[in-house]
């Protein structure tokens, strides 16, 4: 039997299908169309959120202790990226290849200078918590005009930190900052 001729015994064998029947199935057929494409789209929204947050990376993980007891090794905190720096504020730059995250302390043109007990002032103002005497760091009396641009960073544990105040380390210049941590 020739393919043609099968097909049309096949038809002949199926009853035939009233008008409100064909309406129904057209019915199911677009209802069922409709919920594939909602389902896809919504697919496609979450797909798309995944992807700007892996592109965006708002997230950070700390490494060591130079920012404890305020943050912990392994702790993921979130960053708002592009954001400026202001002193104070929690922040992550990239140097040498790894990213860091330490306090900004001073801004491009402030001045800060360390005294013989610990204490750094920033343009005259002693800044909160200790900055003890530590081996390569400065020395009483010692001042750095932060470069404009740049920005004067300090770990809050200031015994292990690598940070501006090592003459090796420097200020970090603006482009090297990712973002500031979210708090």
């Amino acid at each position: 039997m020739e393919q043609t001729e099968m097909i049309i015994n096949i038809e002949r064998r199926l009853p035939p299908r009233s008008g409100e029947e064909l309406r129904r199935m057209q019915r199911r057929r677009r209802k069922d169309s409709a919920v594939l494409g909602v389902a896809l789209t919504v697919l496609i929204l979450l797909l798309a959120a995944a992807a700007l947050l892996v592109i965006l990376r708002p997230f950070v993980v700390v490494h060591g202790s130079a920012m404890s007891p305020a943050f912990s090794d392994g702790e993921r905190l979130v960053m708002r990226r592009g954001a400026l720096p202001k002193p104070g504020d929690a922040v992550v730059f990239r140097r040498d290849g790894a990213v860091l995250v330490r306090r900004c302390a001073a801004l491009g043109g402030d001045v800060v200078t360390a005294d013989g007990d610990g204490t750094v002032f920033v343009n005259g103002v002693a800044m909160p918590g200790e900055y003890d005497d530590v081996p390569g760091v400065w020395s009483a009396g010692e001042s750095v005009k932060v470069p404009e641009g740049s920005y004067f960073v300090v770990g809050d544990n200031r015994r292990v930190s690598f940070d501006s105040r090592i003459s090796g380390f420097g200020c970090v210049a603006a482009e090297d900052v990712i973002g500031v941590i979210k708090r």
